[in-house]
């Protein structure tokens, strides 16, 4: 089976019984946006069903949460050392001084965009009415809301009034809303304006740990660079923008996608490990619609995959990103 899946998907020669372990700097930078997608997958998966149901309260979103990550934590535990990806120290030391240099200078312009005039302030107000109500539903007849003037017009860009008019909703999905509330419990206004900063660092860390699997990582750490830079980038990290957990959780879903399906790799359980990977992948459904769209090329590996003889692999990939998939289905609807 190892040999079909080696002409399936490229890979670097196994490591040798005697080669020392790769440099604790590199292993730390390779985990941290792998731990990043975890938490935020986890946050996805326990906080919608609570969300959708009105009940996103502290405790059990925390506990919840926390679970879960931990079970993740565990079910991508291999057999034998974590050497991760190899390369220079001073690479990774790099990497990891962009990544921060980015959340600083970020956070530091972050906007505060709470006027809705665009996508950032609906998924910020968004955030605020989680972090208050534990829910998305605003009950329009209450006194305390809008008076109780029965002759409104609710709706409104980003906010949809149901057809009775009694309660009013925002839109699109809300993962990015989630992490602003659990930012605003820890630190405040600051912290949920400032939350897409910080997760534009470990996306960034998971798109150099993606592509130091594929080139070598001083050409990783050139493209995260230039990424970093580039206004686009920028422009997403200053403001509440679903696009950067969906880069998150694409990057590292990819990142333990391509770890399940290297030769090397001495996995504990591959059905348990593609489970996870895909459950990361999947997780970028419940924060912006158009992540249905990899499932698309998805699909097509997976195919692939399992012909060549890793259907256990692709089968635990599939599972996790339907089940995350599903989730971002429900909340849409």
């Amino acid at each position: 089976m190892h040999d079909a899946v080696a002409t399936a998907v490229p890979s670097r020669p196994a490591a040798s019984p005697g080669e020392p372990d790769a440099h604790p700097v590199v292993r730390v930078v390779d985990a941290l946006p792998r731990v990043a997608a975890f938490a935020l997958a986890a946050l996805g998966l326990v906080g919608t069903p609570l969300l959708l149901a009105g009940r996103f309260d502290r405790l059990p979103v925390l506990l919840g949460t926390g679970v879960l990550f931990v079970l993740l934590e565990l079910g991508w535990r291999r057999r034998g050392p974590r050497r991760g990806v190899r390369g220079p120290a001073i690479i990774s030391l790099l990497a990891l001084l962009v990544a921060l240099g980015s959340v600083g200078a970020n956070a530091r312009w972050s906007s505060q965009h709470l006027l809705v005039d665009g996508d950032p302030a609906v998924y910020a107000v968004t955030g605020q009415l989680i972090a208050r109500t534990g829910s998305v539903v605003v009950p329009t007849q209450s006194r305390h809301v809008f008076g109780g003037v029965p002759s409104f017009n609710y709706a409104g860009a980003g906010f949809d009034a149901s057809p009775d008019t009694a309660t009013v909703r925002p839109t699109f999905l809300h993962l990015l809303p989630e992490a602003l509330a659990v930012a605003s419990w820890v630190g405040g206004p600051r912290a949920l304006l400032t939350a897409n900063a910080l997760l534009a660092g470990f996306s960034l860390l998971a798109v150099f740990a993606f592509g130091a699997r594929l080139v070598r990582p001083v050409w990783s750490l050139v493209a995260m660079t230039a990424l970093a830079i580039s206004l686009p980038q920028l422009h997403f990290s200053r403001d509440t923008f679903s696009e950067i957990p969906a880069q998150l959780l694409l990057f590292a879903g990819l990142t333990l996608l391509y770890d399940v399906t290297r030769r090397r790799e001495r996995l504990r359980s591959p059905l348990l490990s593609g489970l996870v990977a895909g459950l990361v992948l999947g997780a970028s459904c419940i924060a912006r619609i158009d992540a249905f769209f990899y499932l698309v090329p998805l699909t097509v590996f997976l195919t692939v995959l399992a012909v060549a003889g890793a259907a256990r692999r692709a089968a635990g990939v599939a599972g996790g990103v339907l089940v995350a998939a599903a989730l971002g289905y429900v909340d849409l609807r």
